[in-house]
């Protein structure tokens, strides 16, 4: 695995991933005036019934299941088949927000072969939509703050997530045991969902992998992601750029958002990765950037909170 290790010469070079500096032509703001007066208003409707209408079903599904409940086995029955409903109107929702037509390419493969899915890269919070391309609704590893928000936070929870605290050695800790008991059940769970980046990016380069979905040390199946249209009304970064939900309400005065998602080939580590979770990552990371044709950075989170720091204190 020695000729996919990124040198910190190629590192130095990459962009930075964390900044954002948009611009709007006056035909795109024509374009967001008619759309904002006839059809962007129609779709935000449409999706917010579609996400409520998951929701109650969701609530309703996991009535007297505590988080202990969901943690412990998938669900199974009826409860599993109306978690595929659910999941299903998710993609509904999603072709409601904008993103009506996805390009899919590569083949998805089964839990028992990649109980982990690594995407990249994330520069949105509606990347959610990847999910709904998916044969069944995989687990998510999310922050642990999002499942107590009102609506988004019971659609999580429907599909048996791993929640992220803010305490670094808790995580660590609990979120390795669970994604590695959830990949050795033998494809009796769901798989796993991770953006190991870890934030939201520009896609201009990859920002380094966090080890937590490679400490299991099982197979992986690595999932880019392309945005194609000339306006970018996805990217949604540190420093630069309008607010998410902005970027949301310009997305959907978008006829379609131009979205290609690839499977590339499952990776399978060696033994010297299985034993050096970071070598594993940043080995993944390099397969993906190569995919995608951009060079991976070795600006971490932190570097993006001081460069955050500093634009709003000049």
């Amino acid at each position: 695995m020695a000729n996919l290790q990124v040198n910190n010469e190629e590192r130095e070079e990459a962009p930075n991933p964390y900044i954002f500096n948009p611009s709007l032509p006056w035909y795109r703001l024509l374009q967001i005036i008619i759309m904002s007066l006839t059809i962007a208003p129609v779709r935000l409707v449409l999706m917010s019934m579609t996400h409520l209408l998951g929701c109650l079903i969701a609530l309703i599904t996991m009535f007297g299941i505590d988080d202990e409940e969901l943690a412990r086995a998938p669900l199974s029955g009826w409860k599993r088949s109306v978690r595929y409903f659910v999941f299903k109107l998710g993609r509904l929702g999603t072709m409601f927000s904008g993103y009506t037509w996805v390009k899919v390419k590569g083949t998805q493969a089964s839990p028992a072969e990649a109980p982990i899915l690594v995407v990249a890269p994330h520069s949105t919070l509606m990347d959610i939509v990847i999910i709904f391309m998916l044969r069944d609704c995989p687990g998510i590893v999310a922050k642990k703050e999002i499942a107590s928000m009102p609506v988004v936070g019971s659609l999580l929870k429907f599909t048996q997530p791993i929640l992220v605290s803010r305490d670094a050695s808790q995580t660590n800790q609990t979120v390795t045991e669970e994604i590695s008991r959830r990949s050795n059940s033998g494809g009796l769970w769901h798989q796993t969902l991770i953006f190991p980046e870890g934030t939201t990016t520009n896609r201009k380069a990859l920002a380094p992998f966090k080890s937590g979905a490679f400490r299991a040390g099982r197979p992986v199946q690595p999932i880019t992601v392309r945005f194609t249209d000339e306006w970018d009304t996805a990217t949604w970064t540190w420093v630069g750029g309008p607010p998410g939900w902005v970027q949301g309400w310009l997305s959907m005065c978008k006829l379609n958002i131009g979205l290609t998602i690839e499977f590339l080939p499952i990776y399978h580590p060696s033994v010297e990765e299985m034993t050096n979770p970071n070598l594993y990552a940043e080995n993944v990371q390099k397969v993906m950037a190569s995919s995608l044709g951009v060079s991976c950075s070795h600006l971490t989170i932190k570097d993006a909170r001081n460069m955050a720091k500093l634009m709003k204190g000049s």
